[in-house]
């Protein structure tokens, strides 16, 4: 008798056994995802384990295989160290990408542009159709399943894009920092890379021609992640334009279930080949991972501080391309202490972009001393601002924070001074000895 150890998204230290039935005995391993009941209540998730024995004697079955497709044993092991480096159990980690098969209309998109069927394609580039939509078009619901049998009609979430790749020609300094990955990326073994460079050197340039290596001459997916959701949404847009919408991805706390559910099976059928998204991206299912990119690696917003498991996304990506073999590079201007000191001591291979791109000339910065105490803004910035705008030329003008002080507190008691109206602490303007609300 085979026995399923199944991971639910309880914060609990093992996992659920259940009996494998007789006709799922050659179809469920270790990485299946499963459908079983708890509780009255029927529950996906995972198989860290088969076995031959439990403690439990009275076992339920499985209900079914969900996925054609399961986890790959490096993702598995990767999860098993993530619950280990972190304190915390399998259950709390699979929240981190567990999906439910929750029922959405389907939505396609049209890939091929020709005169037939030239109206699908031009509506397809604004946004995925429904069939109810293409059959206004098409007029036959034959039609319609003979389109997706030919692979024009692409089942997809997300605007229709075609690969358009743009002529950038690397600098002698970038073509060093490329080829450097790149025989890494041919070689298959595991090295990191700290790509470190002041802004507008080129350092994006680098790594998309990168990812065009990668997609063009293996077989081999790419996880590119960024720290907030706003630049993840940007370089989708930017990545579906370049590569192609059909192979792009996106995984960010804000996709609504329908789309994290989409995006989570086409990764792990191995359709999306560029995998674009936050820390939580992580923990995409990528069964043939060869490529990762962690940009802005210096950023506090990879770590997750609000609730378990309390990881480290760049340390975790760096874990994943160790356990694939996988070409793990960092993109910084301004790299994290721990980063700079492994990049200096030989753990990781350093790479450094000094000129800017297409030698753009660096900014003029001037520090101006402001010996107008009664002045906000000294004299020589108010000409400078006067004359750019004489020029028809923007002014940005940034203030690191009104008043001296945005928190005040008693000595003696420790009670921060606040406003009566709606308990926001006072700010202290120190030229007027104030205590002032600012909302």
């Amino acid at each position: 008798m085979k026995i399923a150890s199944v991971i639910l998204y309880y914060n609990l230290v093992s996992g659920f056994d259940y009996i494998v039935p007789d006709n799922l005995s050659d179809e469920i391993t270790a990485g299946s995802f499963v459908e079983v009941t708890l509780r009255k209540k029927r529950i996906i998730g995972f198989v860290s384990e088969i076995k031959t024995e439990s403690k439990v004697n009275t076992l339920k079955p499985i209900e079914r295989k969900v996925f054609e497709r399961g986890l790959s044993k490096d993702f598995l092991e990767f999860l098993k160290w993530a619950s280990y480096y972190y304190f915390t159990n399998l259950g709390t980690i699979y929240r981190q990408f567990s999906i439910s098969e929750i029922k959405t209309k389907r939505k396609f998109v049209c890939t091929l542009k020709n005169k037939e069927h030239l109206e699908l394609y031009v509506m397809s580039k604004e946004k995925p159709l429904l069939r109810s939509e293409i059959l206004k078009v098409v007029k036959s619901d034959e039609t319609i399943d003979k389109l997706i049998e030919d692979g024009i009609l692409a089942y997809d979430i997300a605007r229709f894009n075609n690969p358009n790749r743009r002529d950038v020609i690397l600098t002698d300094e970038q073509e060093i920092s490329y080829n450097s990955v790149r025989e890494s990326i041919d070689s298959s073994k595991h090295k990191t890379f700290l790509l470190y460079g002041k802004p507008s050197t080129g350092k994006t340039e680098i790594y998309f021609k990168l990812l065009h290596y990668l997609i063009n001459n293996t077989d081999k997916s790419a996880l590119v992640m960024f720290p907030e959701i706003g630049l993840v949404d940007v370089f989708f847009t930017r990545f579906s334009e370049e590569f192609g919408s059909l192979i792009t991805a996106k995984v960010h706390s804000e996709l609504s279930e329908g789309e994290m559910n989409f995006y989570f099976e086409s990764i792990l059928r191995g359709d999306k080949r560029i995998i674009v998204g936050t820390r939580s991206a992580v923990f995409s299912p990528i069964n043939n991972l060869g490529f990762v990119i962690v940009d802005e690696e210096q950023d506090s917003s990879y770590k997750q501080f609000d609730s378990a498991p309390f990881y480290n996304g760049r340390d975790c990506a760096i874990y994943r391309g160790y356990l694939t073999n996988s070409t793990v590079l960092l993109v910084s201007a301004t790299p994290s202490t721990e980063s700079y000191a492994n990049a200096k001591n030989g753990k990781y291979s350093f790479l450094e972009i000094k000129s800017r791109h297409l030698g753009t000339p660096q900014p003029e910065v001037k520090i101006i001393y402001n010996t107008m105490a009664h002045k906000n803004i000294a004299v020589h910035a108010m000409d400078t601002i006067a004359q750019t705008l004489k020029e028809n030329k923007q002014v940005l003008i940034f203030l690191n924070r009104r008043g001296y002080l945005n928190l005040y507190k008693c000595s003696k008691c420790g009670e921060n001074f606040k406003c009566d109206n709606c308990s926001v602490s006072y700010s202290f303007h120190k030229s007027t000895r104030e205590f002032v609300c600012h909302y």
